[in-house]
């Protein structure tokens, strides 16, 4: 019953919450896991197991953190303007700097909302020179 950012939010806490648990988490070649770490791997397989779910195959890791979070969105808010703080929650389950993003890409800032560019609303000569997935389906 979980959706939206809270669906990531809820997978990285779970993890967490087994992580804490412990002094120190080793993975088989006796390194020890550092949390930054845990939560890379946790983003991960969230992302892959929903990008998955909205694309019916497993090419998730073949995706740039941008179009991961361009996918979602539109999964999540299809064309909504959101509020920042879930937004945000969204960015960081896919590894994407949303302060960063929101000057140079698909993703805008109006006041304390964030939206995201449907094809038609963003500048074709912007995206000319991109190598980014997002932009040349766009």
């Amino acid at each position: 019953g979980i959706s939206g950012a809270d669906y990531f939010i809820a997978g990285i806490g779970s993890a967490i919450e087994i992580f804490g648990k412990y002094d120190k988490v080793i993975d088989y070649g006796g390194n020890v896991i550092r949390a930054d770490k845990l939560l890379d791997y946790v983003r991960e397989i969230i992302t892959d197991y929903a990008v998955h779910q909205i694309l019916h195959n497993g090419i998730a890791e073949e995706l740039s953190p941008l179009t991961k979070y361009y996918l979602l969105w539109r999964w999540v808010y299809k064309e909504a303007k959101v509020h920042f703080d879930d937004a945000r929650k969204l960015s960081q389950s896919v590894g994407v700097d949303l302060p960063k993003e929101w000057s140079r890409s698909f993703i805008k800032k109006d006041k304390e909302f964030i939206m995201v560019l449907v094809p038609l609303e963003r500048n074709s000569k912007e995206l000319e020179d991109s190598n980014e997935m997002i932009d040349v389906l766009h």
